[in-house]
């Protein structure tokens, strides 16, 4: 459960696209992987309660949700609430080969239960900013409030270590 920051919903009118994200099955449809494929924006959170909903109704109800990441990184508040509700749901992450799970994707990667990542893929951490990439106290406040949560989700030590000393 994340510690002290708790973000609050975008508005409904911010959401960027009413579909939901791409689902790829595998050959006996006993595994489904929800893509995540780009930058992370406003509004996609609620793309992936919609594309949650529509497998539930679309796919057995034994069957296994992953979660396919690769991102650049992008909204921080989306991306918060994205991860909340991974760590609620304890659905798997997977980061692909050659993919990149960088900045704000992170966020969705470290709230996970079960991580997979390919030996070629890219998963990079930094500490927040403010729009413009400017630091200040609040950005630090947000940086360390975001490095409580990973430790509740636990991420190693010596990653949150480089969070918290890598500029944006």
């Amino acid at each position: 459960q994340p510690a002290t920051y708790q973000p609050s919903p975008p508005p409904r009118q911010q959401t960027v696209s009413a579909e939901p994200f791409p689902m790829v099955a595998s050959n006996d449809g006993k595994i489904v992987v929800i893509v995540i494929d780009g930058e992370i924006k406003p509004g996609d959170d609620q793309r992936l309660l919609d594309t949650v909903e529509r497998g539930i109704a679309t796919y057995p109800p034994d069957t296994k949700v992953l979660i396919g990441l690769n991102s650049p990184g992008g909204n921080v508040v989306t991306a918060e609430i994205m991860a909340s509700f991974i760590a609620k749901t304890g659905t798997a992450v997977v980061v692909p080969e050659n993919a990149v799970c960088a900045s704000a994707c992170f966020l969705l990667f470290a709230a996970s239960r079960g991580k997979i990542a390919h030996h070629s893929s890219r998963i990079g951490v930094h500490s927040m900013s403010m729009a413009g990439g400017e630091q200040n106290a609040n950005s630090r406040k947000i940086t360390a409030a975001m490095a409580q949560d990973f430790h509740d989700w636990g991420v190693p030590p010596s990653v949150i270590k480089r969070m918290m000393s890598t500029p944006p």
